[in-house]
């Protein structure tokens, strides 16, 4: 919701409905916060792919392809 509270903020012209808007966007954005703290210490959030490369290269000596293929 916090992307429309946004776009209601720019547009709305009454003090009383901006008032409004803004608290509704402060206190999504400060339960995102904590959503986002209480996920890091519990360790649920989204990290990327933790991948081990490999210590030497190895190469492909003979595959399908290489078998019809003339040189």
């Amino acid at each position: 919701m916090i992307p429309y509270y946004g776009t209601v903020l720019a547009k709305v012209t009454r003090s009383d409905i901006y008032q409004l808007f803004s608290e509704c966007l402060y206190s999504e954005t400060e339960l995102h916060g904590k959503a986002l703290n209480l996920m890091s210490l519990k360790s649920l959030n989204d990290r990327p792919p933790n991948m081990e490369y490999p210590k030497s290269v190895e190469f492909i000596q003979h595959n399908i392809v290489n078998k019809y293929m003339v040189w």
